[in-house]
C-alpha cells in the first residue's frame, strides 16, 4: 500500500491482504529499537527447524487450526525447504525476522495510503488482525479505510489472518472479480 501512495503511475490495482497497519509500538523508544537492531546484525538470524515433513504439518495446523490436513500438507510441501541434519524449515528469509530499527507511525503510512490513486481491494479474514484490533473502534477503522479513495472491502467468512490459507477458493473468486474488473 505504501508503494502505490509513493508511485501512483506505476500501481494500476492495489490488493490488501488483512492489512490496514501494524499494531502501535509496545516501545517508541528509537535508540533502543535501533540498538536492538544493530545486536541482531551481529549473527546472521536463524528460522526454527522441524524434524521431519509431518513435524512441519502440524506445526502449520498448530498455527493455524483452521488449516484442514491436505491443505497443510500442500503448504508444507510448498512453503518447507530442507534444512541441515535432515530438518524442515520455512522457505523464507530470516533476516524477516529482525524487527525495523524505524518505530513505526500509522499517521506516516495512511499519509502515503491517501495517496493511492488505483482501484483498491481491501481483503479482511472475519478472525483475523484488522477485525481483531479495529472491531471496537469503529472510528478507527473508518479513519484508515478513508485513506483509500477508490475501495472495495471484502471479508471473507470463517478465515484467519493467513486468509489465503483458510479460504483460497473464496479469496481467488474475490481476486479474479476485482482484478478483471481493471483488465484492458
Amino acid at each position: 500500500g505504501v508503494y502505490a501512495g509513493l508511485r501512483p503511475e506505476r500501481v494500476s490495482q492495489l490488493v490488501m491482504m488483512d492489512f490496514l497497519g501494524l499494531k502501535p509500538p509496545a516501545d517508541a523508544d528509537s535508540p533502543l529499537l535501533l540498538r536492538k537492531w544493530l545486536d541482531a546484525q551481529a549473527a546472521a538470524p536463524r528460522l526454527p527447524t522441524h524434524a521431519d515433513h509431518a513435524a512441519f504439518v502440524r506445526r502449520l495446523r498448530t498455527v493455524n487450526p483452521r488449516l484442514t490436513p491436505a491443505r497443510a500438507d500442500f503448504l508444507a510441501r510448498h512453503v518447507g525447504r530442507a534444512a541441515a541434519e535432515d530438518r524442515v524449515e520455512m522457505a523464507c528469509d530470516p533476516w524477516h525476522k529482525v524487527p525495523s530499527p524505524f518505530v513505526y507511525r500509522i499517521e506516516d503510512v495512511m499519509a502515503c495510503w491517501r495517496q493511492v490513486q488505483a482501484p483498491t481491494l481491501l481483503l479482511f479474514a472475519e478472525h483475523g488482525y484488522v477485525n481483531e484490533r479495529l472491531r471496537d473502534d469503529p472510528d478507527e477503522l473508518r479513519r484508515r479505510l478513508d485513506c483509500f479513495a477508490d475501495r472495495r472491502v471484502v471479508t471473507i467468512a470463517d478465515a484467519g489472518h493467513n486468509l489465503q490459507h483458510d479460504q483460497p477458493e473464496r479469496v481467488a473468486a474475490a481476486l479474479e472479480d476485482f482484478l478483471r474488473e481493471g483488465a484492458p
